[in-house]
């Protein structure tokens, strides 16, 4: 059983998040209800949010990443933040164009597409072993993000598919102080010693993935199991089939498992399941 942690700064308590704004005009003064916590610009940075490219020095590189903000935005009201972190030899301009999240999410949360940096080893873009460069650009673009967006700090998700989800389990692990939930697809565990906080988990994995065999995905099932202390029962069928919601885990943090008949893909109904397993953290 892994050490009791604290959560500071994040909704813990498994509900969804109330707001109520009030305020009228630039710098009017901004009011949440619930669990919510806004960001440093909400209420302060008027007019529309930035919204596409980025770019964002880090470690004496130049890092990119896209940001997807609603048409219906408001700089009073925070809304969740959802990273979504590509696979290896990808692009932040790709998984953009091609995951659909922007149209099955509507105005429901910001959307932040990281672009990882080409490996020396392979020449191709992939999230790092070696996780300190790409979370300190994580950490870069959520502080870029909170002071240019009106979001709630409380409702950070981050979810990836292949090495993008290998990298939301990392991203899970460090930083679990800043990330509530987390959703890796086809990926696995790496850089998991050490954690910071907890999060809720929904993994998936193909049962005929021929690059990352499944048993790399329930490797990291069973990490958020024990990290959320979740019962050794079996589980029971959740919405959509084929996941599996696990009982017993610590309040407000658990933990779902969708084995999927299909290979190294993103499954058709990860981005809708997926987001209603995150709103309802």
């Amino acid at each position: 059983m892994p050490p009791e942690t604290t959560d500071a700064g994040r909704g813990g308590d498994g509900g969804s998040a109330g707001y109520a704004v009030a305020g009228g005009g630039a710098g009017g003064e901004v009011t949440v209800e619930g669990a919510a916590k806004p960001s440093t610009a909400c209420g302060v940075v008027s007019g529309a949010a930035p919204d596409g490219a980025q770019t964002l020095e880090n470690n004496g590189k130049a890092r990119m990443f896209i940001v997807r903000v609603p048409p219906t935005y408001n700089p009073k009201t925070p809304l969740p933040v959802l990273f979504l972190f590509h696979g290896a030899t990808g692009t932040a301009s790709n998984y953009d164009k091609s995951s659909n999240f922007k149209k099955d999410l509507g105005d429901k949360a910001v959307l932040v597409f990281p672009e990882a940096l080409v490996s020396p080893q392979t020449n191709a873009t992939t999230w790092m072993r070696d996780a300190p460069d790409d979370l300190a650009f994580f950490d870069g673009v959520v502080a870029w993000v909170e002071s240019k967006v009106c979001v709630d700090t409380s409702r950070i998700f981050a979810a990836g598919h292949s090495s993008g989800g290998f990298f939301s389990n990392t991203v899970g692990c460090q930083r679990g102080n800043v990330v509530r939930g987390i959703g890796p697809v086809s990926g696995g565990p790496r850089e998991m010693k050490n954690c910071m906080g907890t999060v809720a988990a929904w993994v998936a994995h193909g049962t005929k993935d021929t690059n990352i065999a499944i048993a790399t995905g329930m490797e990291g099932r069973d990490f958020w199991l024990d990290r959320n202390t979740c019962s050794a029962d079996p589980p029971t069928p959740t919405s959509p089939a084929p996941c599996v919601a696990y009982s017993g885990c610590r309040d407000g943090y658990p933990v779902q498992w969708c084995a999927f008949d299909g290979g190294h893909v993103w499954p058709s109904f990860a981005n809708l399941a997926l987001w209603d397993f995150f709103s309802k953290l």
